[in-house]
């Protein structure tokens, strides 16, 4: 069992213009690496290791993630900057399996499933970071070499997930409108992932 604290960042100093090419005031934005709290087990046999994780991210409590919508100058209009991500804090549940009988070639099987951070409300302001993949799938093997050499390889597969919003703009900003929603539009983050892992070990 394991407990990760936040990671403080300093904050992020951004500049930009105005449209007439004069420059706007500086921008800050303060982003931080959530908390985690981890948990897991494992059972090993001559045949086979089974484990199971579970891990809970604490976005919804983490600066640049908790808070949503646009950010309010001192004028008390919207600055055009967004507040925050509006993520929510997810499980993640883990589970592998390695198989030993085969000699010196271990394989390995794994999958994770985890909620999506991401909801209809917060898609459009995360469309730089669709974070939405749910499932995921890996497969990898090793190679081992006279007890000290090994070959290592893995695959993941991160299912397609997609989430569904409506397009922003802080001048809809009322107040039965909070967000800026543009009625009739819609805008969709899917994303999918695959990666291949190789590598080489050695043990002293």
């Amino acid at each position: 069992m394991t407990y990760k604290s936040t990671q403080f960042f300093d904050d992020l100093e951004i500049d930009g213009n105005y449209l007439d090419g004069s420059s706007a005031p500086q921008t800050t934005f303060a982003m931080n690496y959530p908390s985690m709290i981890s948990v897991g087990a494992a059972y090993t046999h001559d045949l086979f290791d089974i484990a199971l994780d579970y891990r809970y991210i604490d976005y919804a409590n983490t600066d640049g993630f908790s808070e949503t919508g646009w950010a309010i100058g001192s004028n008390g209009y919207p600055t055009g900057a967004v507040a925050g991500f509006g993520w929510e804090s997810i499980h993640v549940v883990a589970a592998g399996l390695q198989f030993k009988g085969i000699d010196n070639l271990p394989l390995r099987v794994g999958y994770t499933y985890n909620t999506n951070p991401i909801t209809p409300e917060n898609v459009f302001l995360s469309s730089s970071a669709p974070a939405v993949i749910k499932n995921a799938a890996q497969f990898g093997l090793s190679y081992l070499i006279q007890d000290r050499w090994g070959i290592h390889a893995t695959y993941h597969h991160g299912f397609k997930t997609e989430v569904s919003g409506q397009l922003l703009n802080p001048m809809m900003i009322a107040a039965d409108n909070p967000l800026g929603k543009i009625p009739g539009s819609q805008i969709t983050s899917d994303m999918s992932t695959d990666v291949f892992l190789l590598g080489l070990s050695y043990r002293f």
